[in-house]
């Protein structure tokens, strides 16, 4: 059985089963099975209950706002979660009428706000795409936007496989993390793409531990590539799965970030019920930000370099 943790981000529309029979049969899980999991005893359903502390409102960009950036300067955004179809009907509305041409929203707010000298992450779940020959009708829509672009995989882009195939596919001014760093500007980003880990109401499966572990040792190479680059100066850090729950408790993940000069931790994966429970807000110096699109509004929030902020 899939682990409460594993499905405790679904949205709070269930997808047809018809949707869910194009996946593996291996990568699959009932919808209304996820959600009954979800509502009853999911470790982020029991903390959504037992909140204690007042939640951090998470700033965002305002494409209505005129920009007080120096022309030429390079501010950094970020937005997560794309789902785009991967070469496939994957239409992500089945998930609530609020998806609906969700790649269009992204793109009209994404052309208003960013420029060719800004930076915008994406932290993990870029495509549907099953395989790497499917990626590149998604991977050609998103550099066709503006700005520099960092790719981290999430638990579903099954289509990302060896580093390098991956980089090799992509155009000039985007870039791949995994496990390493890359440097724009002034500004040096890292990251790794996280797992599920263990709580003190739900403990890992043994093969989900293994996975944990690998990834904190994955985030630690990642900083440490990343302090080369910096020369010790603070880094954002990119994953795709939260590196802690809303209540801020310490977590592996924190811990290892905590030992190192961090301002800025962006994260995806939560979705509907799921974003009540994210942690959005500064913690021991860090800014922690959800950028799944549907909790931006469909809009790419602004992390570094802009004076115009409005917050959700």
């Amino acid at each position: 059985m899939i682990p409460t943790w594993a499905t405790a981000h679904c949205p709070s529309s269930a997808p047809s089963a018809r949707w869910m029979r194009s996946f593996p049969r291996s990568t699959r899980i009932s919808p209304k099975v996820s959600l009954a999991i979800f509502r009853t005893n999911s470790p982020w359903r029991m903390l959504s209950k037992k909140r204690t502390r007042t939640r951090k409102k998470t700033r965002i960009c305002d494409p209505s706002l005129p920009s007080s950036r120096s022309e030429g300067s390079m501010a950094v955004f970020a937005i997560g979660d794309l789902h785009l179809p991967g070469n496939s009907e994957k239409p992500m509305d089945v998930f609530g009428s609020h998806w609906e041409n969700h790649f269009e929203t992204i793109s009209q707010h994404w052309q208003q706000m960013i420029g060719p000298e800004d930076v915008v992450l994406i932290p993990g779940d870029i495509s549907w795409a099953m395989q790497l020959t499917q990626i590149g009708d998604d991977l050609r829509a998103i550099e066709a936007l503006p700005g520099q672009k960092i790719f981290l995989r999430g638990n579903h882009d099954y289509w990302w496989s060896a580093i390098g195939k991956v980089r090799a596919l992509l155009g000039p001014g985007s870039y791949a993390l995994q496990n390493d760093a890359v440097k724009l500007g002034d500004e040096v980003f890292c990251g790794t793409r996280g797992w599920m880990f263990p709580t003190p109401v739900q403990p890992l499966g043994e093969q989900d531990e293994k996975v944990f572990l690998r990834e904190c040792l994955r985030l630690r190479m990642s900083l440490d590539q990343a302090m080369k680059l910096s020369g010790g100066s603070p880094v954002t850090v990119m994953m795709h799965f939260p590196p802690l729950f809303q209540d801020g408790a310490s977590t592996a993940f924190t811990d290892i970030l905590d030992e190192y000069p961090v301002k800025h931790v962006v994260y995806g994966h939560l979705h509907g019920h799921g974003i009540k429970v994210a942690y959005v807000g500064e913690r021991k110096g860090a800014q922690y930000h959800l950028v799944s699109c549907d909790a931006l509004g469909f809009c790419p929030a602004c992390i570094i370099g802009s004076e115009e902020e409005t917050t959700i």
